[in-house]
């Protein structure tokens, strides 16, 4: 009795390139999502040149704190992030495993696997990812700054 190789154009259960795929969709697609805290940025006015860079932080620090002891709600959740980015991992796997595991006639399998290991990268990606700001917290942050003599500009 011979042994069946992979060379003879027999199928296999080798999950060697769902493996390589998954490996390399991960690191990216965490690396799209991951930045910095939402912000404002501040016109370099007169006053901002006047007080300088590290003063303006501890301004909008101020502000910021100011605004959340006034009970204003921040914006979206943690949990919603990491829920939301879970749900699109997994079914942004499903679909590339069904896709690549066509080729080898074990799309059923790949697409579990592809889902459940984008699934966990994305729950990973919504937890590190920066919670968006409220329209009301940005306009209550805002309106501190201007009293403080500030111009925001935006939020990054």
């Amino acid at each position: 009795m011979g042994s069946i190789s992979p060379c003879d154009g027999s199928k296999t259960n080798d999950f060697s390139s769902m493996k390589i795929y998954s490996g390399l969709l991960l690191p990216l697609f965490l690396s799209l999502v991951a930045c910095a805290a939402h912000k404002p940025y501040l016109e370099r006015s007169s006053h901002f040149q006047s007080v300088g860079e590290e003063a303006a932080g501890r301004d909008i620090t101020a502000c910021e704190k100011e605004v959340l002891d006034k009970g204003t709600e921040y914006g979206e959740t943690r949990g919603g992030r990491i829920l939301q980015g879970g749900v699109l991992g997994a079914l942004l796997g499903a679909i590339i495993g069904a896709v690549g595991g066509a080729t080898s006639g074990t799309s059923g399998i790949a697409a579990l696997i592809t889902a459940s290991v984008l699934g966990v990268g994305g729950a990973i990606a919504g937890a590190v990812t920066p919670l968006e700001p409220s329209p009301n917290y940005k306009g209550q942050v805002d309106d501190c700054l201007r009293e403080k003599g500030y111009e925001p500009k935006g939020w990054k």
